[in-house]
């Protein structure tokens, strides 16, 4: 995917978590041994793989307003992510 695009600029972090992705769902192992099963699991593989990509951009869709301010999201970015509550 690097290869295909030279410069992102809108959601920043989003090409290296899809490329995350596709090294650990879709790039083949380098171990002989381990191709065949790969082979046979690939529609489940793909599957997975789609979901998390969608979950993904997801993700940064909605951190997208803050990054675009420069902004860290603040108690709204905290709890949105699972942090602790921040007017505790």
């Amino acid at each position: 995917m690097a290869s295909q695009s030279t410069s992102v600029e809108f959601l920043p972090g989003l090409l290296d978590g899809l490329e995350r992705l596709e090294a650990r769902w879709i790039a083949p192992p380098r171990n002989p041994l381990l191709r065949l099963p790969h082979v046979l699991t690939g529609g489940l593989r793909m599957t997975i793989a789609r979901w998390r990509m969608r979950v993904e951009v997801q993700r940064s869709m909605r951190r997208a307003p803050d990054q675009r301010f420069g902004i860290d999201g603040g108690a709204r970015g905290a709890a949105r992510e699972g942090g602790a509550n921040l007017c505790a």
